[in-house]
């Protein structure tokens, strides 16, 4: 197999079909986005499903015959554990680097927002010392503060996984400066 497959992936929650007959294939290099608002489907599309189908209804396949799944590294690390078929690999062009890129979370607060103390309070206790060193322990990632260096089996695992990945690092400064323009081309390349 030499790309990623869905062929005829329907996906149903307590009776309800809420991805029906997805039919999907991405050659090996090639860029494919799932757009869509919130709540959509497009998790639902790249769940995994097990491991070995790489053919026949319900089939979504990684170039090595894995479970294929979008998603952040440390939730799927995390969620690895619970659905062994799940498997993690980086896309590269053939012959290239397996790439990823770095999206940082930033919690923040809204001006003016109800119960804003509460807000800054909970921020506090999640970036505290304490609350940090559990991160890689219980949540299987990386810690936030710089300063907390988990030393459980997860970081160890995780840095394994990432061996000989690059990650590409958005320029923020430019992304700042020409959101507008960014925002706008995505809207009409999408036709949103």
């Amino acid at each position: 197999m030499s790309g990623i497959r869905f062929d005829s992936v329907s996906v149903a929650y307590h009776g309800t079909t809420v991805l029906d007959r997805l039919d999907l294939t991405a050659e090996p290099g090639e860029v494919m986005a799932l757009p869509g608002p919130s709540g959509s489907g497009k998790t639902t599309a790249a769940a995994p499903v097990p491991a070995g189908s790489a053919s026949g209804p319900g089939a979504v396949m990684s170039p090595q015959g894995r479970a294929a799944r979008r998603g952040d590294v440390q939730m799927n690390y995390a969620q690895s554990k619970a659905m062994p078929n799940l498997g993690i690999w980086f896309p590269a062009k053939d012959g290239g680097t397996p790439t990823t890129f770095a999206l940082p979370y930033a919690p923040g607060l809204v001006a003016k927002a109800p119960h804003s103390e509460n807000g800054r309070k909970l921020l506090d206790y999640l970036l505290g010392e304490d609350a940090q060193k559990l991160v890689s322990e219980v949540g299987g990632g990386f810690p936030a503060r710089t300063d907390v260096k988990p030393t459980d089996a997860n970081p160890v695992e995780l840095t394994r996984i990432m061996t000989g990945v690059e990650v590409f690092e958005p320029d923020w400064a430019d992304i700042d400066k020409n959101l507008s323009g960014y925002v706008d081309a995505w809207k009409s390349a999408t036709g949103s």
